[in-house]
């Protein structure tokens, strides 16, 4: 079966959420959430590159958001939202440079449904300054 660019975000934003809150390893939780799962090879490779590539990138992302938050904690920021941002900002920086208004978009989409009521505001806003910020924009 295989998943909407859009479908395999918000499945890379379970599993980071997972991986935050339990501390499973990574492997198992890309084994049970997306081998196992019979997805197409277009949709692994996706879902993949990006839950691998957040993870292993993880202190250069949240250095990032953290210098874009204005009057806020990063420790603070809600996981769902924390996890977005993450993604987002992952996917903004080379070799992927997916343009801007598509993170935006896609990461707002998300935190609309997973996310608290004010979430795609604040996350609309922390994105804009990010991508501002490396001249994406």
């Amino acid at each position: 079966k295989q998943l909407t660019r859009g479908q395999c975000r918000q499945l890379v934003v379970c599993m980071l959420y997972e991986y935050q809150l339990s501390g499973n390893n990574p492997e198992n939780i890309l084994q049970y959430r997306v081998l196992d799962e019979g997805y197409s090879e277009v949709t692994r490779k996706f879902v993949e590159k990006l839950f691998r590539g957040i993870i292993d990138s993880q202190e250069k992302v949240d250095e990032i958001i953290t210098k874009h938050l204005i009057d806020w904690d990063f420790e603070r920021v809600a996981p769902i939202e924390k996890n977005i941002l993450r993604m987002a900002t992952f996917e903004y920086l080379p070799p992927h440079a997916t343009p801007p208004e598509v993170v935006i978009n896609e990461a707002v989409e998300i935190s609309k449904s997973m996310g608290s009521a004010h979430s795609s505001q604040f996350i609309n806003a922390v994105l804009d300054k990010i991508a501002s910020s490396l001249n994406l924009l």
